[in-house]
């Protein structure tokens, strides 16, 4: 394909196979996968390596006199599930269809860091959200040395802070090498403008946290980074106040 937006094409580039792998779902097409099986010529020598080092469940193996062949079937390897079903793990996006969620991911795309890598350091803007599709990281404060948790496949952080504007408040580094699915601040903006009624079911969806949401808004306050005519006692109002602002929706 052309476009005319050539600073923009690995975004590009992900939204297309995204919205392929949708639409091959769609109409029920799957992707093959493949089982692998191993031949070991000496199985004798390390027959007992294997027994310490996996379970019956983890192999099945075929040795004998007359077969002096070991088979190993490797199921070490797990399918994937789609990433639609991933955001959808996601509380905010738990109630979207699949159409909203394909709009999701059609304006996101994905990241790789390399072990030890930063994706973000605290105070640093909340200008985007991440879901771990492979590997995992560890969210920690930088500034104390202090680890918070680490977080794998399947997992998502900074919702929050994209959603909100609100300054990373952890640093988070990659533990290994590690993927993820990324939606900024453009491409959310680009569907809450294209689907006003998402914003507001997002904005239910944000206020089922009172206590997180609450501590959020007064950080804000402290930071004085909430204006007076937006700033809101009542949650609902000041995240819808608060989203307009961000977003212009």
């Amino acid at each position: 394909m052309w476009t005319d937006r050539p600073t923009e094409r690995e975004v590009i580039k992900s939204s297309l196979n995204f919205a392929i792998e949708y639409n091959f779902r769609q109409q029920g097409i799957d992707f093959p996968f493949n089982d692998r099986e191993i031949y070991l010529k000496n199985p004798e020598v390390l027959l007992s390596l294997f027994k310490q080092k996996e379970s019956p469940n983890d192999m099945t193996q075929s040795y004998s006199e007359n077969n002096p062949k070991m088979l190993i079937s490797v199921e070490g390897i797990k399918k994937r599930l789609p990433l639609s079903c991933l955001l959808r793990e996601v509380t905010y996006f738990e109630n979207l269809t699949d159409l909203e969620l394909r709009q999701l991911i059609e304006v996101g795309y994905r990241q790789r860091l390399r072990s030890q890598e930063f994706l973000f350091r605290e105070n640093d803007p909340g200008d985007a959200f991440y879901l771990i599709l492979s590997g995992s990281v560890e969210v920690f404060v930088e500034a104390i040395d202090k680890h918070l948790k680490n977080l794998g496949t399947g997992q998502f952080l900074g919702e929050l802070s994209l959603m909100l504007g609100i300054p990373r408040t952890a640093s988070v580094r990659a533990l290994e090498e590690t993927i993820l699915f990324a939606i900024n601040k453009e491409g959310f903006q680009k569907v809450l403008t294209e689907r006003p009624d998402l914003s507001e079911q997002i904005i239910q969806e944000i206020v089922k946290h009172k206590e997180e949401l609450s501590e959020r808004q007064q950080q804000l306050r402290e930071m004085e980074l909430v204006d007076a005519a937006e700033d809101d006692e009542t949650p609902v109002n000041w995240v819808r106040k608060r989203l307009k602002i961000l977003f212009s929706v």
